[in-house]
């Protein structure tokens, strides 16, 4: 998962989205696979959020957002 999770204080677990600046290191190929890896996990959630329910319905829009962002670097990139 490109996410990152950390356990904050109250031991909860908290979803940390790319930085702007690792996105940046990586080539056009590595952005494309990075972007088919996270439609595929982001079908993953959406599957699991309508049948089963969802713990952290924030994931979704999180994912949605790298995708957004490696999408744009990738277009700039070529």
């Amino acid at each position: 998962m490109l996410l990152q999770c950390l356990l904050n204080k109250t031991g909860l677990v908290e979803v940390v989205m790319l930085k702007t600046s690792d996105i940046l290191k990586l080539s056009a190929n590595e952005l494309t696979e990075k972007v088919a890896n996270l439609k595929a996990e982001l079908f993953n959630k959406k599957f699991n959020k309508y049948t089963t329910g969802t713990e952290k319905p924030h994931v979704v829009k999180a994912i949605k957002k790298d995708i957004a962002r490696l999408l744009t670097q990738k277009n700039v990139k070529n």
